[in-house]
């Protein structure tokens, strides 16, 4: 027996897709002209679409059409304290992006300084109101905004030495070695990724290509007898220890 006549039009539409003949980001053609293509009513190719929708492989846009999903590509980042190998604001990110034949783009990042207090303060093992430096770095793959990376250091690191942490350019050893050879002490780092969803306050995280926000990794740290970090807690953690 047949398929019915709106999962023919799906099907053809899935190799269509599948085989690049559509490409990822890339318009359908309106439903009049796939009624008028496949000869059907509008319930049929309403329905194929929605068929397609399920799946994941179309999204439609209100008063733009419908479109070709774009795939995102998963990209893990390490974290851990190892200056050569964390993937922590500096060289290694970059270099690890590019190595995946990818193009890796990072801001320069935003320094400025503020007062630790409820959660921050803790995770810092500061006193309520005692001075840290943020720094906040924006980082996105291929074009896509990717992720929200805000670090804080704790004014005593810059005091004793690490005067790069106050100046608004990357440090391409990273932070956490940076700091380490300014007040010469060893340190131990616990990193958390935390996900969100992009919102109107975080305007960097404006929707990718497709419309459709992707869940944006945040990194907290927090360094003992060395340099120290945190970030905005967000909703969900994982985390890794060195």
């Amino acid at each position: 027996m047949a398929d019915p006549m709106y999962r023919q039009i799906a099907d053809d539409l899935r190799r269509q897709i599948e085989d690049g003949s559509l490409e990822p980001g890339q318009q359908l053609r309106t439903e009049l002209e796939l009624r008028e293509k496949y000869n059907a009513s509008r319930n049929t190719v309403r329905d194929a679409v929605k068929w397609l929708i399920t799946r994941g492989l179309v999204e439609t846009r209100p008063g733009q059409g419908t479109f070709v999903v774009e795939q995102i590509i998963p990209f893990v980042t390490t974290l851990t304290g190892d200056p050569e190998t964390s993937s922590g604001e500096g060289d290694t990110y970059i270099k690890e992006v590019a190595a995946s034949l990818r193009r890796p783009n990072a801001s320069a990042p935003r320094v400025e300084i503020q007062e630790a207090a409820g959660q921050l303060a803790t995770e810092l093992q500061l006193k309520h109101g005692a001075t840290v430096v943020s720094r906040h770095q924006q980082r996105s793959i291929d074009g896509t905004p990717w992720s929200l990376q805000t670090s804080f250091y704790p004014m005593s690191l810059v005091e004793r030495g690490a005067l790069r942490l106050i100046q608004a350019g990357d440090i391409g050893e990273g932070t956490v070695e940076s700091s380490r050879r300014a007040t010469a002490t060893p340190s131990r780092c616990e990193r958390q990724t935390r996900w969100r969803h992009p919102s109107s306050s975080c305007p960097a995280t404006a929707a990718s290509p497709s419309s459709k926000p992707a869940r944006l990794p945040s990194t907290t740290s927090r360094c003992q007898s060395g340099s120290r970090s945190a970030c905005i807690p967000l909703t969900g953690t994982s985390s890794q220890s060195t």
